[in-house]
């Protein structure tokens, strides 16, 4: 059972990082790199939220599979050439069919746990 219950968490997270990625590439001012979306989850979320290397780097080759990213190799100011991704029209659609779904689970899950607290669920 406990093997279970850490896929069911998985498979949560998986939804909200996806998310968050699609929305770090949208609305970054120019094509973004991996490790600098892992630097930005981090900071954003005051180290609530820690992105890892084996957690992004999947979630970026799915999208791209799916055709919501576009990718290229350039090269660094420093180190190796990077993969850069920008998000795609497809991309951008998804992305705001997804976040109107969110907004409305959010929503619901929030209204019933505060008439749950207020003794109001019925």
């Amino acid at each position: 059972m406990k093997g279970e219950v850490r896929e069911f968490k998985k498979d949560m997270l998986s939804v909200a990082y996806t998310l968050l990625t699609l929305l770090i590439i949208r609305n970054y001012p120019r094509p973004i790199y991996g490790y600098k979306i892992i630097q930005l989850v981090n900071a954003l979320s005051n180290g609530k939220i820690v992105f890892k290397e084996g957690t992004l780097y999947p979630i970026l080759k799915k999208l791209r599979k799916l055709k919501l990213l576009d990718s290229f190799w350039g090269l660094a100011e420093n180190g190796p050439p990077r993969r850069y991704y920008t998000i795609t029209e497809l991309g951008e659609r998804c992305l705001k069919e997804l976040l109107s779904m969110w907004d409305d689970m959010v929503y619901t899950i929030n209204m019933v746990r505060e008439k749950a607290e207020r003794g109001e669920f019925t």
